[in-house]
């Protein structure tokens, strides 16, 4: 009774279509599509489709330990698992055995070379240095970082790594804007409709949102010379953090003011996000600016009466001057 269809000998089974080879199963048992010397368990020359792949319960593409297959009975899965060691679910990627590998536990990804993802202009990639430029920027002995930047003829991007985060930028009109995108009105270019809300120039100078256009409910300060005088200026050190702690970090020394005592008179230049105080040492420009007007006011004020003072001293003087001279000519007659 035969039960099976191929070879009882060392030969290769083959199958064809129109007197052309389409398969071959080799006596070693490498199945091969479109190649007639298939090198492993299965070869492919051309294009592999999969269809039923968009719906729960559909064909999708699977390869490893059979363990998490029910993980995989979702629409549009594609998957390379592993279980019995490290080295099954890894992907090979490139030309060479150099190329990179990728492997990784569920909730990440492990890269064991550079990891660039790159169009023709704009890349991401994790190294020490940028895409085009050679400056390194491991300085303080750190490893690679990470770089989210383009790779035009001049650079910008962002970099970070164990010791900072660094934003780089061209310069050659303003080195960082600032944009929210709720103003974007899909018309024009992305800074107008209110959208630009800050920005640093190329000198490295911090401008923000300033425009009566983009106000209202405008009101003057009141009071300004009173606030400022019930605030006080501070030296200190910054706690350091558990982590910086145990790093033995250097303490940081600072000059401001306490955000607790600001919040008092000044509640519009402090931030209190989850009992976290910050201040916003900006808004002190237009209360000092205030603070001045109503100091020089007052000064103003003390000048006129003085002026009043000195009139009435004069006239007092004059007084006096006459008296005196009465005082003679009387004395003379007698």
């Amino acid at each position: 009774m035969i039960n099976f269809i191929g070879t009882t000998g060392p030969q290769d089974f083959v199958t064809r279509t129109n007197n052309l080879e389409r398969m071959r199963l080799t006596s070693a048992g490498n199945f091969g599509i479109g190649t007639t010397t298939p090198a492993q368990r299965l070869s492919v020359n051309g294009s592999i489709q999969a269809i039923d792949f968009t719906t729960s319960g559909g064909q999708n593409i699977i390869i490893g330990d059979d363990a998490f297959m029910a993980d995989m009975d979702l629409p549009n899965r594609t998957a390379i698992i592993g279980l019995q060691n490290n080295t099954i679910g890894e992907l090979q990627l490139g030309n060479s055995a150099t190329n990179p590998t990728l492997s990784g536990n569920p909730g990440f990804l492990f890269l064991n070379q550079e990891l660039r993802i790159q169009n023709n202009v704009n890349v991401f990639r994790r190294a020490n240095r940028p895409v085009i430029f050679s400056d390194n920027f491991t300085t303080f002995g750190f490893g690679a970082g990470v770089h989210l930047a383009n790779a035009e003829s001049e650079e910008g991007g962002f970099y970070a790594d164990g010791n900072y985060a660094m934003v780089y930028s061209p310069g050659d009109n303003d080195l960082v804007k600032f944009v929210d995108e709720d103003g974007w009105d899909n018309a024009g270019n992305a800074y107008d409709g209110g959208s630009l809300r800050a920005r640093i120039d190329n000198g490295g100078t911090f401008f923000t949102i300033s425009d009566i256009n983009q106000k209202e409910d405008i009101k003057n300060l009141t009071g300004s010379l009173m606030k400022v005088m019930a605030i006080s200026g501070y030296t200190y050190n910054f706690k350091l953090l558990p982590g910086e702690v145990k790093k033995n970090s250097p303490k940081t020394k600072g000059i401001g003011v306490l955000a607790q005592e600001v919040e008092r008179v000044f509640p519009e230049a402090v931030s209190n996000i989850d009992g976290h105080y910050m201040v916003n040492y900006s808004a002190f420009a237009p209360l000092l600016i205030e603070a001045v007007k109503e100091q020089q006011s007052q000064i103003e004020t003390l000048k006129q009466e003085n002026q009043k003072m000195r009139a009435e001293l004069d006239e007092l003087k004059y007084l006096h001057q006459e008296l005196e001279n009465i005082k003679k000519l009387l004395n003379n007659k007698k």
